[in-house]
C-alpha cells in the first residue's frame, strides 16, 4: 500500500510540475529556455529591414527561402540591396511580405529564388511534416490559412526545452552514441540581412547527401504533373502593378541532386514548372544545372545550398549581370 501511494504521489507531482511549466511558458509568465527557440533571426532581420527603408528612400531586395538566404550576400551587390530570405520560405509569404512594405518605401529591384514548393495545389492541405515549406513567423505580416501554419506549437517547444535542458536515463548512464551532426553557422551577420551558412563544409555532409533523397522528395509535395501558378502569379502581378522589376532565379544544385530527381521521377514536374514560367514575361535567370567545373562540390554546403564560397562566387556573377541591365 505505502509503494503504491508512494508511486501515486509522484506521478502526481511530476504532472503538476509539468502542468505548471506548460502554463508558465504559454503565457510568457517564464523566459526560462524559450528564447531560443523563438524565430531570433527573423526578427533581427524585421529589425534591420525597418531601419534599412528608413534610411533609403528607394530599395532593392532579394528574396525567397534557404538557398537565396545561402546563394546572395546583398552587401556585395550595392549598398541599397537587403535580403529577407529565410529557410522555407515560399513565394506566397513573399507576396505577404511584398503587400506588407508596398506603400513604406520604393522598390525598383527585386531578386526572387524559383522552388518547387512555391507550385502546390495547397499549403494546408496533405500537409508532410513542414512541407510544402512554410515559414512560421511570416504571420506578422497577416494572418491567413498559410501564414497562421505551425503556429502555437508549444508541446515541440516543451520537448526542445527538456531535450536541451534535461539528460534522459541512457544519457545519464553514458549509453547513448556521440554524433558528429553538423549544425548550420547562421545568425544575421549584416545590416542588409545576410544570413547564410558560413561554416558548414559539404565534404562533412557528402555521406549523407549520397544516401538521402529527403530533399528531391520533400520539395515536390503536394506539386502535381501540371503545377498551381496561382501563387506564382499573385506576386507576380503584385509586383507589376507597383512597376517593380523583378529577376526570377533559380539557384545552382549539385549533380547529386539531379540524379535523386530523376530517381523518383520528379523531374518531369520541374520541367513543366520552366516551360510555364517561360511562356509568361518574366526575366527568369536559370543557373541549376551548372558547369561542374565553375560549381564544384566545394562551393555547396549540401546538396542544394551553396556554402559561403559558393555564395560568393555566385553573388559576383549575379553582380556582373545586373550591371548589363542599367
Amino acid at each position: 500500500m505505502n509503494t503504491f501511494i508512494k508511486k501515486i504521489s509522484f506521478y502526481s507531482i511530476t504532472f503538476f510540475l509539468f502542468l505548471g511549466a506548460f502554463f508558465l511558458i504559454k503565457n510568457g509568465v517564464t523566459n526560462f529556455g524559450v528564447k531560443k527557440y523563438k524565430d531570433n533571426i527573423f526578427l533581427k532581420k524585421v529589425e534591420y529591414f525597418s531601419d534599412f527603408i528608413n534610411k533609403n528612400q528607394s530599395i532593392n531586395l532579394v528574396l525567397g527561402s534557404s538557398l537565396m538566404e545561402d546563394a546572395i550576400v546583398p552587401d556585395s551587390l550595392g549598398e541599397k540591396w537587403f535580403s529577407f530570405s529565410n529557410g522555407s520560405q515560399n513565394i506566397y509569404q513573399s507576396f505577404k511580405f511584398l503587400d506588407f512594405y508596398k506603400d513604406s518605401v520604393k522598390i525598383d529591384t527585386i531578386i526572387l529564388g524559383i522552388n518547387p514548393f512555391d507550385f502546390p495545389y495547397s499549403y494546408t492541405r496533405n500537409r508532410f511534416r513542414n512541407a510544402p515549406h512554410v515559414r512560421k513567423s511570416f504571420i506578422i505580416f497577416g494572418e491567413d490559412s498559410i501564414t497562421s501554419l505551425n503556429q502555437h506549437n508549444y508541446k515541440k517547444t516543451i520537448q526542445a526545452i527538456k531535450k536541451a535542458n534535461y539528460p534522459n536515463l541512457e544519457q545519464i548512464l553514458g549509453l547513448t552514441k556521440k554524433t558528429n551532426k553538423i549544425l548550420n553557422e547562421r545568425k544575421v551577420w549584416s545590416l542588409q540581412g545576410y544570413s547564410g551558412d558560413t561554416k558548414t563544409a559539404f565534404q562533412k555532409l557528402n555521406f549523407k547527401i549520397e544516401k538521402s533523397l529527403s530533399k528531391s522528395f520533400i520539395y515536390y509535395v503536394n506539386v502535381k504533373e501540371f503545377p498551381n501558378m496561382f501563387y506564382f502569379d499573385l506576386f507576380n502581378n503584385l509586383a507589376d502593378s507597383l512597376k517593380i522589376k523583378v529577376i526570377y532565379i533559380i539557384t545552382p544544385k549539385t549533380d547529386i541532386y539531379h540524379k535523386n530527381l530523376i530517381d523518383i521521377n520528379k523531374n518531369f514536374i520541374w520541367n513543366n514548372i520552366v516551360d510555364s514560367l517561360n511562356v509568361r514575361k518574366i526575366s527568369l535567370w536559370d543557373y541549376e544545372v551548372v558547369n561542374q567545373k565553375s560549381f564544384n562540390r566545394k562551393q555547396f554546403r549540401d546538396d542544394t545550398h551553396l556554402s559561403h564560397i559558393g555564395a560568393k562566387k555566385f553573388t559576383k556573377k549575379i553582380r556582373n549581370r545586373l550591371r548589363f541591365l542599367k
